[in-house]
């Protein structure tokens, strides 16, 4: 279930973990990414991973290492903490999703139990460092991607 105001999708997330991701993506022209997760429907963890750099293809892209990246899940399982999806760095201002961005989402949510209908795909805009949101949803075998609003709360 995703938190809605006004009908408008909303991804809400802790000013501790916004500023974790947009202070320490690294400025340096690799992409990069991580994790994101919660309970509650707000994001109050992250996880982050410099990927896997073949330096023979292209740097503004994004593999994750899918074997780290699964093992910290499955420890936030343990933990309880839900896993809520997947950022990376996008450069030169770029704030829209690619084509392999939008296909490889549509994987991710293909390979998630069908409890898991919502997750979370920000880009993180540099060098400006601002976060961009995108929310993917599934419904009834259907999958859209849409731009996502952000709140920011206040971690207690």
């Amino acid at each position: 279930m995703r938190k809605m105001k006004d009908g408008v999708s909303i991804m809400f997330i802790t000013n501790k973990v916004y500023e974790a991701i947009v202070n320490n993506v690294p400025d340096v022209f690799l992409e990069s990414g991580g994790i994101i997760g919660g309970y509650h429907n707000i994001i109050y963890f992250v996880e982050f991973d410099n990927g896997i750099h073949n330096r023979s293809v292209f740097k503004c892209h994004y593999t994750p290492d899918v074997k780290y990246l699964n093992r910290c899940i499955k420890a936030w399982r343990k933990r309880r903490i839900d896993f809520y999806g997947i950022f990376h760095t996008h450069f030169y201002g770029v704030s829209t999703l690619s084509e392999g961005d939008k296909q490889y989402i549509k994987r991710i949510m293909q390979s998630m139990p069908d409890s898991k209908t919502v997750l979370y795909f920000p880009i993180v805009v540099l060098p400006e460092r601002e976060i961009v949101s995108y929310i993917c949803v599934r419904n009834n075998g259907k999958i859209t991607i849409t731009e996502d609003s952000i709140i920011i709360v206040q971690e207690i």
